[in-house]
């Protein structure tokens, strides 16, 4: 639910360079779709989706704040650039850390639940740097760039043995 209402947040301070009435939340009202419709036609732009980054942002400070307790590397500030994009926005990124899994690694031995992370942070980086080199490619000029997120060596042991 937090996601969406971040997600929602964005693309409505975008709305005169992507909405459609697709892409208009359930319940609003015909004139106010009609209104969306005609400031993306005026607007020239071609639309632009935002949510496949935003969705790539988010899970990954997710994954980065559920595993910095298990990893080297510090991965969560690594991220901080991704608070500060939203923060630029005018937006708080919602505390996004899985207790859950949190709950779930600390069950293992320490180099297992390394691994699991190491794997879980590889995979997010992954998808943020393909998400941000098309939001980059495909963004209008008036939004702000995509942050910087850099991936580092998440154990220095093979296997992580030295967690």
């Amino acid at each position: 639910m937090m996601r969406k209402a971040v997600l929602l947040s964005f693309v409505f301070m975008f709305a005169p360079f992507q909405l459609s009435a697709e892409q208009l939340p359930q319940g609003e009202t015909p004139s106010e779709q009609q209104a969306a419709e005609e400031l993306a036609d005026q607007a020239g732009e071609p639309e632009f989706d935002p949510e496949p980054f935003l969705n790539s942002m988010i899970a990954l400070r997710s994954v980065t704040l559920t595993c910095d307790p298990f990893v080297g590397g510090d991965p969560a500030r690594r991220t901080d650039g991704l608070v500060a994009y939203f923060e630029a926005l005018g937006q708080e990124l919602p505390d996004v850390s899985d207790a859950e899994t949190q709950a779930s690694l600390r069950r293992f031995v320490g180099s297992q639940a390394a691994m699991l992370c190491q794997s879980m942070l590889e995979e997010a980086f992954s998808r943020y740097d393909a998400a941000a080199t098309a939001y980059e490619n495909n963004r209008p000029d008036v939004w702000p760039p995509a942050p910087a997120a850099t991936p580092g060596p998440w154990c220095s042991a093979n296997y992580c043995l030295d967690r």
